[in-house]
């Protein structure tokens, strides 16, 4: 789960991977849950794959008043053989 500070309703949050030439292409998209007016979240599921992979969390608030942040990259370890 992403957590945003301050609560954006309306948000659109993108989850991205890197690809093995360093891009960050979007994988899923949802829109963000406000909590309260401090936080809000979105949640994503990935299966894990062979290799280990990167993603990232990138939140478009719906208004112009806030910009764009990129979350912190997590690595999802391989699947157990």
């Amino acid at each position: 789960n992403a957590t945003v500070n301050p609560g954006l309703p309306g948000a659109t949050a993108t989850l991205q991977r890197l690809t093995g030439a360093g891009r960050w292409v979007s994988v899923k998209r949802t829109a963000v849950t406000t909590i309260d007016v401090l936080r809000s979240t979105a949640g994503f599921t990935v299966r894990r794959r062979a290799s280990a992979r990167t993603f990232r969390v990138k939140v478009k608030p719906a208004t112009e008043a806030y910009l764009p942040v990129k979350g912190t990259a997590v690595r999802v370890s391989r699947r157990a053989r």
